[in-house]
């Protein structure tokens, strides 16, 4: 997502508006509960390295089982730290997965903050990384 870009984003919206009347209340709660708290985390990652306008997000990078190993992910990773170099930003991101957080400090990325789930059982994790901007020579 490029510096400025809203994470209250349309896809989002629709992704809502499709999928929340298919959970139960509680279900319902609990997703909005982790929303509040994964808003107040970012926010709180966020205030560790430089400001929105000045940080490309990476967001919404999986790749299926059958298709790792083979460089799509990595590929697709240097895509966006390619714009943001070219461009002078940071990059940052989020994963739930310790194993994606060693993948990505191949990057250069760096952990600047984790937090606990909230609902994780057992505790899990959720660590948010960034990669400062590189300086062009």
């Amino acid at each position: 997502m490029p510096p400025g870009g809203d994470f209250n984003d349309p896809m989002w919206d629709e992704y809502e508006a499709r999928h929340l009347p298919t959970l139960t209340d509680d279900e319902r709660k609990a997703f909005l509960a982790f929303q509040k708290w994964f808003d107040i985390e970012r926010e709180k990652a966020h205030n560790v390295g430089a400001g929105e306008n000045d940080t490309y997000w990476l967001v919404l990078l999986a790749t299926e089982e059958r298709a790792r190993n083979n460089g799509q992910a990595s590929a697709l990773i240097e895509y966006g730290l390619k714009y943001a170099d070219e461009n002078g930003l940071a990059c940052s991101l989020e994963t739930g997965s310790e194993k994606s957080a060693r993948f990505y400090e191949k990057f250069g990325f760096v952990i600047h903050h984790s937090a606990e789930l909230p609902f994780s059982t057992p505790p899990k994790q959720m660590y948010f990384m960034r990669r400062e901007k590189r300086i062009k020579t």
